[in-house]
């Protein structure tokens, strides 16, 4: 881990919400979920909106600003597989413009509301 400032990071710095932002280039972590979902077959899948409101607050719980980024993962529900990568998008309501690819590693499934994800945030927007 360093010190820098993403400019993802910096998206939320000029929001103007600065106050105590943790500083993480490359902003890969961990979190536990607690999200909604359902069987398909043996398939266990989240559900869109509470998948994408997972990634948006562990994002939000990082950077500890007070702004929760808007998370958009497609139109699907997430089919949950260890080592799956789910691609999403990153804006903020301050600057709807500036986006930001997003990966997201599924591991550790057990259910749809038990596994956890690691989130890597492009350190350049589109």
């Amino acid at each position: 881990m360093t010190t820098n400032v993403s400019n993802w990071q910096k998206v939320f710095l000029i929001a103007g919400v600065a106050s105590s932002l943790v500083l993480l280039s490359g902003c890969s972590f961990s979190a536990g979920a607690g999200t909604t979902g359902h069987r398909v077959n043996d398939d266990v899948v989240a559900t869109k909106a509470s998948f994408e409101k997972l990634v948006a607050t562990s994002l939000a719980k990082m950077v500890d600003n007070g702004v929760t980024p808007s998370i958009d993962c497609g139109s699907d529900d997430i089919k949950l597989v260890n080592g799956r990568v789910q691609n999403c998008e990153l804006s903020t309501a301050d600057s709807p413009g500036t986006v930001y690819d997003v990966e997201v590693t599924i591991s550790d499934v057990k259910n749809y509301d038990d596994y956890h994800i690691a989130v890597q945030v492009a350190d350049s927007p589109q």
